[in-house]
C-alpha cells in the first residue's frame, strides 16, 4: 500500500451501483469505470495508482449503496450542524478530499454521487473549497448558469429515487387492498418473485400440514408440535440479511 501523501496531485474514480435501479445496466461498475478512464485519457488527468484497504482498488472507488436514503442521525454542537454519511466509501471519499490529499474524483454524473439534499451540500461544500470534482456527463462551471444546472440535476436525481420510492408503495398499497400478499411468503409457500403467485413448498407445505391437523385435535402441545416438525426436517427458508458495515465496505457482490 502507498502512502496518500503521494497523490496530491492525482485523482480517484467513484463508482457506485445503486439499490434503488439494480436493473439498470447503463449505470453498471463496468460502464462507469470504463467512462470515467476513456474521460481521463481525453482530459490527461492522472488517476492515483493506489490500494486502500475497504476503500479503493487503482484509484477506483466501488460502492453497492443507495444514494438516496439519508441518515437521520446529526448533532448541533459548536462547530455548526454535523451531518452522519450513509455510505461508508462515500464518507471516506469526503474525508480524503476534504484534507487536500487527493486533488480530486471523477463521478459518471450527478445522481452516481448524490441523490439527497444532504450529500448534496457536502459535494457544493467541497466545490466552493476548491476541491475538483468533475462529471464525466455534465461540465458546471463556475457561473450562476453552472450552479443552476448543477442544482437542478441534484434536484432530478433526487426526485428519480422519490418517484421509485412512491410507485413501489402505491404498488404495495393497491395490492394489499386486493388481498394479495406483500410480503415473504409463509412458511409452505414459495416466493416466486410475482406477490400474486405463491406456490405451495413440496418440502415444508406437507409437514407444515400436519402440523395444524394435529394442532387442531386438540392434544398436541405447542413443545409436542416443535418436536415433531424437528423429526420430520423442518427448515426455515433462507433470508437474506442486511449487509455489515465490513461487507459493504468490499468491492464484490454479496
Amino acid at each position: 500500500m502507498q502512502s496518500i501523501q503521494n497523490f496530491q496531485n492525482s485523482y480517484l474514480i467513484y463508482t457506485r451501483k445503486s439499490t434503488d435501479d439494480a436493473d439498470n445496466q447503463k449505470n453498471s461498475i463496468a460502464y462507469q469505470k470504463s467512462e470515467a478512464l476513456r474521460y481521463c485519457k481525453q482530459e490527461q488527468l492522472a488517476i492515483a495508482n493506489t490500494d486502500i484497504d475497504n476503500f479503493c482498488t487503482a484509484g477506483i472507488i466501488v460502492e453497492r449503496h443507495t444514494g438516496f436514503k439519508e441518515s437521520d442521525q446529526f448533532s448541533i454542537g459548536k462547530y455548526g450542524v454535523q451531518h452522519t454519511i450513509e455510505r461508508p466509501k462515500f464518507h471516506k471519499l469526503v474525508e480524503v478530499l476534504w484534507k487536500g490529499q487527493f486533488k480530486g474524483v471523477i463521478f459518471l454524473c450527478w445522481d452516481r454521487a448524490s441523490r439527497n439534499k444532504s450529500d448534496n451540500a457536502i459535494l457544493h461544500r467541497l466545490i466552493e473549497q476548491g476541491k475538483d470534482i468533475r462529471f464525466v456527463q455534465a461540465n458546471y462551471d463556475r457561473t450562476s448558469a453552472g450552479e443552476l444546472h448543477m442544482d437542478i440535476d441534484g434536484m432530478f436525481a433526487q426526485h428519480y429515487s422519490r418517484i421509485i420510492s412512491e410507485k413501489v408503495r402505491n404498488t404495495t398499497l393497491k395490492l394489499r387492498n386486493e388481498g394479495v400478499c406483500t410480503y415473504r411468503a409463509p412458511v409452505g409457500y414459495l416466493n416466486s418473485g410475482d406477490p400474486r403467485n405463491k406456490p405451495l413448498d413440496p418440502v415444508r407445505a406437507p409437514i407444515v400440514k400436519q402440523l395444524f391437523e394435529k394442532y387442531a385435535e386438540g392434544n398436541w402441545s405447542l413443545s409436542d408440535l416443535a418436536r415433531f416438525a424437528n423429526e420430520q426436517g423442518l427448515t426455515m427458508p433462507a433470508v437474506r440479511r442486511k449487509r455489515t458495515k465490513a461487507e459493504m465496505l468490499k468491492d464484490e457482490e454479496i
